[in-house]
């Protein structure tokens, strides 16, 4: 897809932390309040969920303004790669666990054994070997790059 997306559990979590900000843990008010917000977003209300947190933005002081900012800032940012709508409609997982566990499986296999220290050259060169492995490229790999002798 090209693009990056940002999985629907990070941008909820993000909503969750300003209601809980605003309201207080655990509070109907909180679930309330991030429910709805949670489905603007799901439906690809984005602009509907900005507009909202400016309108709030104006009504609060201190911290709970500052949380809400920084909820603004994150969904205007990301407002491109946060269309969970579409991406459910072309069959895409909005969700990043499947990405995660390719990366704990990829990197952390061969690079967090027990005693392994990696200058930025050294991982990056044997994850793209590793990569070339999982991929079964392995004999590609090495058909085009032969051995020195």
């Amino acid at each position: 897809m090209g693009l990056r997306r940002h999985g629907w559990y990070h941008a909820s979590e993000h909503i969750w932390d300003c209601g809980k900000v605003l309201f207080g843990e655990g509070t109907e008010a909180t679930e309330k309040w991030a429910k709805e917000r949670e489905s603007w977003l799901w439906d690809g209300q984005t602009r509907k969920l900005l507009n909202d947190l400016q309108k709030q933005h104006k009504e609060h002081r201190g911290r709970k303004r500052e949380e809400l900012a920084k909820l603004h800032k994150y969904i205007r940012d990301n407002e491109q790669e946060m269309r969970y709508d579409v991406f459910r409609e072309k069959g895409y997982d909005i969700g990043s666990g499947a990405v995660e566990g390719a990366c704990k499986h990829v990197v952390g296999k061969r690079l967090k054994q027990s005693g392994m220290i990696w200058s930025r050259a050294g991982s990056s060169a044997t994850l793209a070997l590793r990569i070339t492995w999982v991929n079964k490229r392995w004999d590609e790999l090495w058909s085009q790059q032969p051995l020195a002798a």
